[in-house]
C-alpha cells in the first residue's frame, strides 16, 4: 500500500477524471470450518465463526504467545498495525513486542501527527526480526494478538510463522473510494465434496450487511475479475463469508484501488 491518497489529486483527460493518487489492496485470509455452518474468512474464524466489529473506538492491548517475540527477543520484534480512527481515517502504529507480557493501551498515529483510538484494524504484519535471517521461518514464533483493551475483541492475529494477519476483513478509509476488481477462493474437495459459498458481504455505517456478490465450488481456484469495477463508498466495511455443509478448508482473497475521491460526499 502507498502513501496516503489526497481527494483533490485529480485531473480531466477527454472528459474522464483521472486519479493520480491510487492504492492498491489486497485483503486475504482462510478459515477451516468444523461442521455445517457459516464462518467469516479471517484467522479466528475457526473458533469465532463472526468477526468482533467494533461499535466504538478503543485502545489496543497487544501479546505474542511466545516469550521470544520480543524487542530484544530472537523472534519476531515489531509489528505494525494499520486501522481507522473513530472518523474512519488512518492509523498506524508500530509496537515493540514484551513476549508473553501485553504491551498495553496501544493507540495508532493518524496522518495530522496525533494519538487516537483504534475503532477498525485492518491488518498487521511483522517487521524487526531477531534470529537468524537464514532461519526457515524467520518470523513469528508465538501467535500475537491485539485485543480491545476494553470490549476484550481479539480485533487482528499474526498466527505463528505467518508474519501477516489473514483476515478479509477491510474497511474504506475516508475520503477515499474502493474499486474492487477481483475476487478469489480456493476451496479444499470436502470428504463427500459438498459445495462451497462464499458470500462478498459490505454494509455503510449504521445499516444493514448486503451481499454484494457469491461464488460456488466443490473444489480447486474460482475468480471473479470485474472489467467494470464494483465502487464503494469511505466508511464501508467489507469481507468474505463461507457457507459449507460439512468440514472444509476455504482460502479467500479480494483486491481492489482506493481512489483519492470519497462517492459519498
Amino acid at each position: 500500500m502507498g502513501g496516503q491518497p489526497s481527494p483533490n489529486n485529480s485531473r480531466l483527460t477527454d472528459g474522464i477524471r483521472i486519479f493520480e493518487d491510487i492504492n492498491i489492496i489486497h485483503q486475504f485470509g482462510d478459515v477451516v470450518t468444523t461442521d455445517a455452518k457459516s464462518a467469516d474468512i479471517y484467522d479466528n474464524g475457526d473458533t469465532v465463526t463472526r468477526y468482533p466489529w467494533l461499535n466504538a473506538a478503543e485502545k489496543l492491548d497487544v501479546v505474542s504467545a511466545d516469550a521470544n517475540d520480543a524487542g530484544a527477543g530472537t523472534a519476531a520484534q515489531t509489528i505494525e498495525i494499520h486501522g481507522l480512527n473513530a472518523s474512519y481515517e488512518r492509523l498506524t502504529a508500530t509496537v515493540t513486542l514484551n513476549g508473553v507480557t501485553p504491551v498495553e493501551d496501544v493507540q495508532g498515529t493518524g496522518a495530522d501527527g496525533l494519538f487516537y483510538d483504534w475503532f477498525r484494524v485492518n491488518h498487521a504484519m511483522t517487521i524487526d526480526y531477531g534470529g537468524d535471517p537464514d532461519d526457515a521461518i524467520g518470523t513469528n514464533e508465538g501467535n500475537i494478538t491485539m485485543t480491545g483493551a476494553t470490549s476484550g475483541k481479539v480485533l487482528a492475529t499474526i498466527l505463528a510463522g505467518e508474519g501477516h494477519t489473514l483476515m478479509t476483513m477491510y474497511t474504506i478509509p475516508t475520503p477515499l473510494t474502493l474499486a474492487l476488481d477481483l475476487i478469489q477462493i480456493h476451496v479444499e474437495e470436502s470428504p463427500t465434496k459438498k459445495p462451497v459459498l462464499v458470500n462478498f458481504c459490505a454494509r455503510q455505517p449504521g445499516k444493514a450487511w448486503q451481499v454484494f456478490h457469491k461464488l460456488h465450488l466443490i473444489s480447486g481456484t474460482a475468480r471473479r475479475t470485474f472489467e467494470v469495477p464494483r465502487i464503494f463508498a469511505a466508511k464501508t466495511d467489507l469481507f468474505l463469508q463461507a457457507v459449507t455443509l460439512e468440514a472444509v478448508a476455504v482460502g479467500a482473497e479480494f483486491e481492489g484501488r482506493l481512489i483519492g475521491y470519497d462517492i459519498s460526499a
